[in-house]
């Protein structure tokens, strides 16, 4: 695989705050944590733990995170009270833009770490998590791919047929401003912040009133070259919303609406086709039915435990029941006939979660 830019940005996130994970875990572990825990870690969670270390130390890109939170996992499964391994965890969750398991990691770190002097810290990193998923959810995103680096907000993935591609923009543009606000320097809930104060903008009724439709001004580089694409306002935005594994029981089995789960990941063409069809049918059943996402590479268990074989796959749940599902390509008008048919076959008690 070519050097992307979400693998340009974890090395420079490895410069920063990944620089912190291992400095900081390396010194607490080697003069703290194995003495401390000499008696009550096995050698098995003790090993896992300085696998995941060593994994971040080398990595260069996301699939070596998901493999260092493998062995964390793993760590604090064999050792559950035991600190160091879920704030590793929390951290690396962060980097993979999991911040549901990420704040869930830091509550256990604090639970069992209860005289730490990083604890206002933490504290910190746990709201400030909370307020950019709460964001996320809002404005949707789901099959929206952005990375905040120093120099402005770079689109790793503009789907073909996905409202960013028929705004005009492109993989590897880099967001410099939006309607005039600079994004340089900005993370990412911060860019979701000025979409989403764009759109509450109380200049926009009176356009909305006569039927124009509002737009925004982002100011993009291209090629080394500055331009401006004047986009539709809701081009950010999506009545998708991607969801972790650790939302399913909330989002998926507690929904008081019928919900399609899709399993995908940016990297299939299939997948690609059919995310842009998802988002039209959202809006065309928003009041309906939830439309769901969720990455099959940074969702391993929960594709292991729905048994996905293939992605993209989709599964109709009702009332916390599995429906019906289906694999690979799909039109448009064969995925509104699988909708329509489902609720009417023999609900399937779930026992995935």
């Amino acid at each position: 695989m070519s050097v992307s830019v979400i693998e340009i940005a974890f090395k420079i996130t490895k410069n920063l705050r990944v620089e912190k994970i291992f400095i900081y875990t390396i010194t607490i572990f080697t003069i703290f944590a194995l003495p401390l825990y000499a008696n009550t870690v096995s050698e098995e969670a003790k090993k896992s733990f300085s696998e995941g270390i060593e994994i971040i130390k080398r990595a260069v890109g996301y699939r070596d995170y998901l493999d260092a939170e493998e062995k964390f996992e793993k760590a604090v499964s064999l050792a559950p009270t035991w600190a160091e391994p879920y704030y590793n965890l929390a951290l690396v969750c962060e980097e993979l833009g999991k911040e549901v398991k990420a704040i869930k990691s830091y509550k256990k770190y604090l639970e069992f770490a209860k005289d730490t002097s990083d604890r206002a810290e933490v504290e910190f990193n746990i709201e400030k998590l909370k307020k950019s998923r709460h964001m996320k959810k809002e404005i949707g995103l789901a099959g929206i791919n952005l990375v905040a680096l120093k120099d402005g907000i770079y689109v790793k993935s503009a789907l073909k047929g996905s409202r960013l591609a028929k705004a005009g923009f492109q993989a590897g543009d880099k967001i410099v401003e939006v309607n005039k606000r600079n994004t340089v320097g900005i993370k990412l809930e911060e860019f979701y912040k000025l979409i989403k104060s764009a759109s509450e903008n109380p200049m926009l009724d009176a356009r909305r009133n006569t039927g124009m439709i509002p737009s925004v001004a982002f100011q993009i580089v291209r090629g080394g070259r500055n331009q401006v694409i004047v986009a539709p306002l809701d081009t950010f935005k999506t009545n998708i919303y991607e969801i972790e594994e650790d939302e399913l029981v909330e989002e998926v089995l507690n929904s008081d609406k019928p919900v399609l789960l899709v399993f995908w990941a940016d990297w299939c063409s299939f997948c690609r086709e059919l995310i842009p069809i998802i988002d039209d049918l959202a809006d065309k059943y928003t009041d309906e039915i939830r439309f769901l996402t969720i990455s099959a590479d940074y969702n391993k268990k929960a594709a292991t435990n729905f048994q996905i074989k293939a992605i993209p796959s989709a599964i109709y749940f009702k009332n916390g029941q599995l429906i019906n599902s289906f694999a690979g390509k799909r039109t448009k008008e064969e995925i509104e006939e699988f909708l329509k048919t489902g609720i009417d076959r023999k609900a399937q008690k779930l026992n995935h979660i």
